[in-house]
């Protein structure tokens, strides 16, 4: 006896639209799925996942929700769609923890339970860097370092911390150039690398330092009021995946 196999339905996903901040391209987004969800999850609770195990996480979802190429993205840009990929699958209103660190009664709480609307996200300082006078070159941003010798950084994120070792600098350089070549740092050892990064004058390394610090940020305005003193709190909170992974 023959079983007829029925072919189960395809689900049809809501579609939305948002316009990346930085490069200002509209893309289509949809909820994640389940599969998806488990994914995230599995990445935040695995305690031996690494800040790049989350962060691969997050942009694989963010490749099968949205029409666009992750790799060609800012930081910014990869943000930003991550967190609308998140209001629509959970929902753009989330509940926080704000640490209440300034009330100055003894009995008001050191936790207050309070809302954050992902909807009221901005972005600060995107034209900062070129006021500065940064300019960018093949996906990224020159600086010189001399009148005929400059490197090409990468497009970094805001939270990215500037070691005065310069380690971050190794990590975040994409190419060398001088009045006749440009390098590609994938060609060169690292500790030619190295020595090239310890050789910069100081005036360049301080330009350096600057770059670093005028990254673009996507943020919220978190309010919460204590319910004993009533005075209410205000922060400005950033890096603001980490919160919904």
């Amino acid at each position: 006896m023959e079983i007829d196999v029925m072919k189960l339905p395809k689900l049809d996903y809501p579609r939305y639209e948002t316009t990346l901040p930085w490069s200002g391209r509209v893309i289509s987004y949809r909820p994640y799925s389940v599969k998806e969800e488990k994914l995230l999850m599995m990445s935040a609770s695995n305690e031996e996942a690494t800040d790049e195990d989350i962060a691969r996480a997050v942009i694989q979802v963010i490749e099968n929700t949205c029409d666009v190429d992750v790799s060609t993205l800012h930081p910014v840009d990869v943000e930003w769609a991550y967190l609308k990929v998140y209001s629509a699958s959970v929902s753009p209103i989330v509940e926080v923890t704000f640490f209440n660190e300034t009330c100055s009664t003894p009995e008001c709480p050191t936790e207050i339970q309070t809302l954050l609307n992902l909807e009221s996200a901005t972005v600060t300082g995107l034209d900062a860097l070129m006021d500065a006078g940064f300019a960018r070159k093949s996906n990224g941003w020159l600086i010189m370092l001399t009148s005929t010798v400059g490197v090409i950084m990468k497009d970094i994120k805001e939270d990215t911390d500037f070691k005065a070792d310069y380690n971050v600098v190794l990590d975040n350089i994409k190419a060398i150039f001088d009045e006749e070549d440009v390098i590609d740092v994938a060609s060169v050892k690292r500790e030619d690398l190295i020595d090239f990064v310890e050789d910069i004058p100081k005036p360049s390394a301080d330009k350096i330092k600057e770059f670093f610090k005028l990254q673009p940020y996507v943020s919220c305005t978190l309010e919460a009021k204590c319910p004993v003193c009533k005075v209410v709190h205000t922060e400005n909170v950033r890096n603001l995946t980490s919160f919904f992974v």
